[in-house]
């Protein structure tokens, strides 16, 4: 596809997300950032916009003329469903559109559901394929103030893994086993969780 695209030609391809923060996509990301000017990144995350299983993300970029340093500004947009227990001001939106269309960030109530919309300038190097960064301007004076006053980043002391991920949250993840009555599992299986839900950002 990118052999067949003349420089300034442009690209937009919806595909998993997966690729945005996993070390497997080191590869795909390094690619793109060489390959294109990224003129916007929208991570749709649970949304359910797209019939499909996989949590999808639209890339849209610009074919490099040779030798060009690519632009630094690239945008990004990202929404996903709000599960944190967010009390505040939701705006009325009709659809995922709406919210994609409009120029506000923050939170937004389509049909019950309650969504966050965060947009700002998408941070990559183009030279190793690292993680792109996707941080509104308050979260990264957020995170810039954690790393100011912390003694260590966890990563120095344990080796970071990928939690639990059951695929089916609803199904394994509860309160209420103790009304199953004698078709609860053995006790011996039934363990405590600790999930992002359960934590609070410094100040919140």
């Amino acid at each position: 596809m990118t052999e067949g695209l003349k420089e300034g030609g442009i690209l937009g391809v919806i595909t998993s997300n997966r690729y945005l923060s996993t070390k497997g996509g080191e590869s795909i990301r390094k690619f793109l950032s060489e390959n294109y000017e990224i003129l916007e990144l929208i991570d749709l995350g649970d949304t359910k916009l797209f019939d499909a299983a996989v949590l999808p993300a639209i890339f849209i970029g610009k074919k490099r003329k040779t030798g060009r340093i690519a632009s630094t500004n690239s945008k990004f947009i990202k929404v996903y469903e709000e599960l944190n227990g967010y009390k505040g001001e939701l705006k009325a939106a009709n659809s995922i559109f709406d919210i994609l269309n409009t120029n506000d960030s923050g939170y937004f109530n389509v049909e019950g559901k309650r969504y966050k919309k965060t947009e700002g300038i998408l941070k990559h190097d183009r030279t190793t394929g690292g993680t792109w960064e996707m941080l509104s301007l308050g979260e990264t004076k957020w995170v810039s103030s954690i790393n100011e006053n912390a003694t260590c980043n966890i990563g120095e002391i344990f080796k970071v893994r990928v939690g639990i991920k059951t695929t089916a949250d609803k199904v394994f993840i509860g309160d209420k086993w103790g009304e199953l009555g004698e078709d609860k599992p053995e006790e011996e299986l039934m363990k405590d969780l600790l999930s992002q839900e359960n934590i609070k950002p410094w100040g919140m």
